[in-house]
């Protein structure tokens, strides 16, 4: 468990969500629950398959914190390994109202 965020933090996210909306063919929100330090970004996007998905949901995420002056610094190392561990929580399905 993380620690509370302050209020710059909560700003910050609110930032983040604001720039998902302005990335095309992307719809993103940011959730936190702020006492116990934790942020969840859902992204819905289209895709062709599970690891086409998955890719663009965390460039998305990352263009979304860059845009809202946060870093991602490491993140070329981290991210292939964390995608080839299959190591974090995310749920891909095919959405009902797309034309598939």
């Amino acid at each position: 468990m993380g620690a509370p965020f302050d209020e710059e933090m909560d700003n910050h996210l609110d930032q983040i969500a604001e720039a998902l909306t302005q990335i095309p063919d992307v719809d993103g929100d940011v959730g936190s629950h702020a006492n116990a330090g934790r942020v969840e970004i859902c992204i819905t996007v289209d895709a062709v398959d599970r690891p086409d998905a998955i890719a663009k949901a965390f460039v998305a995420a990352r263009t979304a914190v860059h845009a809202a002056g946060g870093g991602t610094h490491g993140w070329e190392n981290w991210l292939p390994k964390l995608l080839e561990a299959d190591d974090f929580t995310t749920s891909v399905s095919r959405s009902s109202v797309a034309a598939c």
